[in-house]
């Protein structure tokens, strides 16, 4: 089973890592792998294009569905014309302003 470390604890980590310290000689004093260590490290570096590729995959998703969910409110707010043969069914509660 996989252990959870607590955000304060990887950036200690990491920090202590940036003063010059290695990922051996932090993994050994903490008692946490070398690989666990070194990959923080990385996660931590605004240079490592693999977490800058995920952080810009995720934006991507959520401009989407924000974009849906405005199409969707946009829909729900439009009436029918006077005279046409649709009905208006919105529940109100669905709606958050």
């Amino acid at each position: 089973m996989a252990i959870k470390y607590s955000n304060e604890f990887k950036e200690s980590i990491v920090s202590l890592s940036q003063t010059g310290r290695s990922a051996n000689s932090l993994a050994k004093e903490y008692n946490v792998s070398v690989s666990t260590v070194t990959k923080w490290i990385k996660q931590a570096d605004p240079n490592n294009t693999k977490v800058l590729s995920s952080i810009r995959s995720k934006l991507l998703q959520s401009k989407r569905e924000c974009v849906r969910l405005a199409c969707i409110r946009h829909a729900a707010s439009v009436r029918p014309e006077p005279g046409s043969n649709s009905r208006l069914k919105v529940c109100s509660s669905c709606f958050v302003t």
